[in-house]
């Protein structure tokens, strides 16, 4: 039995996703991913980024790993974090 939680059903594209964390960011998580310096977020890769690898299952996500125009699911976490970072940093919030 998988223990990590999977987004049913799977969301295809760079924006889906990025917009569905958005919406279920609570303000802390907002607040910590928007104060995290660009050169730092290299840091969320273990944690956060595993929790998005699984989540939204990209390791099988072939439309998912295409839309964000990477091979590896651990190269698209890092795609979808950096796009989540600025959204934050652009909101103003």
């Amino acid at each position: 039995m998988n223990e990590h939680p999977v987004k049913h059903p799977p969301l295809h594209t760079k924006a889906e996703v990025v917009e569905d964390i958005l919406e279920t960011l609570g303000p802390d998580g907002k607040d910590s991913r928007k104060n995290t310096p660009k050169n730092e977020l290299i840091l969320h890769h273990h944690g956060w980024g595993r929790n998005l690898r699984n989540y939204y299952p990209m390791w099988d996500n072939e439309k998912l790993l295409q839309d964000i125009g990477e091979d590896h699911a651990d190269d698209a976490s890092g795609v979808i974090i950096r796009e989540v970072w600025q959204r934050l940093q652009d909101s103003g919030t």
